[in-house]
């Protein structure tokens, strides 16, 4: 994919800046868009933005450290300190969490009608979360489990997310001369992929020209027992790293996330939905969520079988359900909330 985009004589990471591009984005859709049909000033609306970005921002290290990279918090607990200061870690769910957290605080300060304040941002921040998953698609970023399905796809070797758990496993036979049995070995018994399941890597572009397309395809050159020189001479010494196809959980998030917007869009206006929209966008994000990562490689630590992103996400839903019947049955009583416009 695209984990490097040049500008003139600039290189830049392309998640970074299609990240900056999703956070851009929803601003002018937030602002632009869904303010002026809101009622509230633009002021108010951009200061809720910014304040909820900034706690869902510290939020997203906080998750990524605790949930996502905790052996390396436990072994070095300063990196959570450092990981604020530079903004590194990028927890989707944990982001989301701060946001609504920046919306709650922000909603007290201000004493603006939370569940009608945040209808502004739950379902126009779906179509960006869906861009930020077309930057995690081109650095190869949050990539799915090895498949042979006709979805699978591979990543450029470029990315440095994409290539450091394939290298991690090359080490075994790189300067072997025979290493297809021994990357038979390991990707069957890990993956239960065989040797025509795996596509030759890009460093190998020359055989891909000459109408070779998967591993199986290389044991021609290693009947004869060749010596390094030979091997070397053809490219096949030492051996590039090799990688199998994976589904590319980005794009079916950037397609769910897109249905939820436009389906939760619709909806909004209903009187079963009003000042319920957050509520709505928790079970439908964690239903999302939940499902895409049975295909997510890179899976956090957690319990019975989940994910411990599953996990949260079964909070989600749980959350957005109670909360829906709790204030409906609530406001049956009191009515609801009055809306109180700055």
């Amino acid at each position: 994919m695209f984990p490097k985009i040049l500008i003139g004589n600039y290189e830049i990471r392309g998640e970074g800046f299609l990240t900056f591009l999703a956070i851009l984005g929803a601003f002018i859709h937030v602002i632009f868009i869904i303010t002026p049909k809101s009622g509230y000033s633009k002021q108010t609306v951009i200061n809720g933005f910014i304040f909820s970005l900034v706690v869902a921002l510290i939020s997203a290290v906080i998750s990524h450290y605790l949930i996502w990279d905790f052996d390396k918090f436990k072994n070095n607990p300063s990196i959570l300190l450092e990981g604020l200061v530079k903004f590194s870690g990028h927890s989707i769910t944990g982001a989301i969490i701060g946001c609504v957290l920046g919306l709650i605080i922000y909603c007290k300060l201000m004493n603006l009608n939370f569940f009608h304040f945040s209808s502004c941002f739950s379902y126009p921040i779906l179509l960006w979360m869906g861009l930020g998953r077309i930057a995690c698609f081109c650095n190869g970023d949050a990539y799915g489990i090895p498949t042979t399905s006709i979805f699978g796809i591979t990543f450029s070797e470029d990315s440095f997310t994409w290539m450091d758990e394939w290298n991690k496993l090359s080490g075994s036979y790189y300067i072997s001369t025979n290493p297809l049995p021994q990357i038979e070995k390991i990707f069957s018994s890990i993956y239960g992929l065989h040797l025509n399941d795996l596509p030759i890597p890009d460093k190998l572009s020359l055989f891909k020209k000459e109408g070779f397309s998967t591993l199986a395809d290389l044991s021609i050159f290693y009947k004869d027992k060749p010596s390094i020189q030979t091997l070397y001479a053809i490219g096949l010494f030492p051996f590039p790293t090799v990688y199998p196809k994976v589904h590319p959980t980005q794009l079916y998030d950037l397609f769910s996330l897109t249905t939820i917007y436009f389906v939760i869009k619709k909806i909004s206006s209903k009187d079963w939905a009003k000042q319920r929209v957050m509520f709505i966008f928790f079970i439908a994000y964690g239903l999302n969520r939940f499902w895409i990562e049975f295909f997510r490689a890179d899976k956090s630590p957690g319990l019975f079988g989940l994910t411990g992103a599953q996990l949260l996400c079964i909070g989600f839903i749980f959350l957005g359900i109670a909360a829906y019947v709790y204030y409906t049955l609530k406001w049956k009583k009191t009515g609801m909330p009055q809306v109180v416009l700055k």
